[in-house]
């Protein structure tokens, strides 16, 4: 079972985001115009602190959210970047994301939150994935999401994994259809060419622009595990070391396993696998909760909520002060720059 540091803390943090229990959508979750208001909202509480940039559209047409999150006059640092519902059906990452910005911008957070912001600069990227996050929503409005739903609510518009969209750093040693397949009936479907979707594209666009991200955490449901990049060297996976080793540090009660193996593992068209080798930026994927104990507290064979805490607080509560610690002790490893090619 997770445990929570206070309640009082998931009470700052659920009115930090504005929202409430019982007005939620999808209880506790937001719709999609629920979700686009909070960052909104957030900014307008944080003039200074918080700028949104729009950074491209989806294939929708629904804008590319993402929050600066910046001491106002302070010289420039090294930033870490935080995204969220690259997957359109893993709501908790969306919840992750906003609640490590509440958190940063809490000013009775510990000293060990507050002195994040003094150095790095936060890009904190809520819905990679909004048309996905909106056909999410609405198969849930017409009832509870089976399995078959899943390739719908978890791809993006064109039907494409936009997490196995990246270009491949290497070969696929490990043939498997979950490290992306050709097939578009796939629920892991690559899509046409790499990049070929446009929210890929303008997120790619993003890190070529802002070279001063040296650290990024995606996150993802379910599994209690984070998943460094592919390593082709010793030095990679020691940095990756300690990286996860901050985030378990951080985390109060169940400790996340760092699933990682330079002779298992194999490249697999995903994020940190693509930001580590083209950008030098040490990243990873976290994957929150567990399908199992999800399905348990909500008693159901609903597809949402076996992806979906039924109380996603208990999780933002327990993760988001991790995910700071960590991208910290990543900038600290590299020395506040990306990592050079040669060095990778």
């Amino acid at each position: 079972m997770i445990r929570t540091r206070s309640y009082g803390l998931i009470l700052t943090v659920t009115a930090l985001l504005g929202f409430s229990l019982t007005a939620a959508s999808i209880d506790p979750y937001p719709s999609p115009e629920a979700r686009v208001q909070q960052v909104r909202d957030l900014a307008a509480a944080h003039p200074g602190v918080v700028q949104i940039e729009e950074y491209g559209k989806s294939v929708g047409g629904e804008p590319l959210l993402i929050m600066y999150l910046h001491r106002p006059g302070a010289a420039p640092k090294p930033a870490a970047w935080i995204g969220g519902n690259i997957h359109g059906n893993e709501w908790i990452g969306n919840r992750m994301v906003m609640a490590v910005a509440a958190l940063l911008l809490d000013e009775h957070s510990d000293p060990a939150v507050t002195a994040a912001l003094d150095e790095l600069d936060f890009y904190l990227d809520p819905c990679v994935n909004p048309d996905g996050y909106r056909a999410t929503w609405e198969h849930a409005q017409a009832g509870a999401i089976t399995e078959s739903m899943l390739p719908a609510c978890r791809k993006n518009a064109h039907g494409v994994d936009l997490n196995r969209n990246w270009p491949m750093p290497g070969k696929v040693t490990v043939p498997i259809e979950w490290a992306g397949s050709p097939k578009p009936a796939s629920i892991n479907y690559r899509g046409p060419a790499p990049l070929s979707e446009p929210e890929t594209a303008a997120l790619d666009r993003f890190f070529q622009e802002h070279p001063q991200i040296v650290a990024a955490i995606e996150f993802h449901a379910t599994g209690a595990v984070m998943f460094p990049p592919h390593c082709p060297s010793h030095e990679c996976i020691e940095r990756s070391k300690k990286m996860c080793a901050a985030f378990r540090a951080a985390q109060p009660g169940k400790k996340y396993y760092r699933a990682q193996s330079r002779v298992f593992d194999t490249y697999t068209g995903e994020l940190e696998d693509w930001l580590y080798a083209q950008y030098g930026v040490l990243a990873m994927d976290v994957e929150i909760s567990k399908a199992k104990q999800n399905q348990a507290a909500c008693a159901c064979q609903d597809y949402f909520w076996i992806y979906n805490p039924t109380d996603p607080a208990a999780w933002t509560t327990h993760d988001a002060r991790a995910a700071i610690a960590s991208l910290r002790e990543a900038s600290r490893v590299l020395g506040g720059a990306r990592i050079p090619a040669e060095a990778r």
